[in-house]
């Protein structure tokens, strides 16, 4: 985005050698930008036949009589099923680019940890319950 143009000023009997920098824009000067070699890769455990399109829903498991019914929460992010998930759902196994990935191990995240609940589930199960 920037450069810096370094000027040295020669050392004299008076003076010692002194360095000024001056950061310079370059952005506001390219018209356009190249980018060589650019790779992107989806990886994927697989793929199964299509079962359509299906939607996921998480319903909780209790049992009051009060029911909060709430239509407006959307997740941008989302935990991507396994194949066998998907199948067993009767899900299309798709790629989705909004799926959380741990980008330490390179893997996807299948779940997480509850310290509150002792429980281990996908995220979209504990905002659930």
């Amino acid at each position: 985005m920037t450069y810096d143009e370094i000027t040295r000023r020669a050392p004299s009997f008076w003076h010692h050698t002194k360095w000024t920098t001056t950061s310079k824009s370059v952005l506001s000067h390219l018209e356009s930008i190249i980018i060589k070699d650019f790779e992107a890769k989806l990886y994927s455990d697989g793929t199964t036949d299509d079962a359509g399109d299906n939607d996921l829903i998480y319903v909780s498991d209790e049992t009051d009589r009060f029911i909060s019914k709430n239509d407006d929460t959307t997740f941008k992010f989302i935990t991507q099923l396994t194949k066998d998930e998907a199948f067993e759902k009767g899900l299309s196994n798709t790629v989705n680019q909004n799926a959380v990935v741990n980008m330490t191990l390179n893997t996807p995240v299948r779940s997480i940890y509850n310290a509150l609940t002792s429980e281990t589930a996908k995220p979209e199960e504990h905002y659930v319950d």
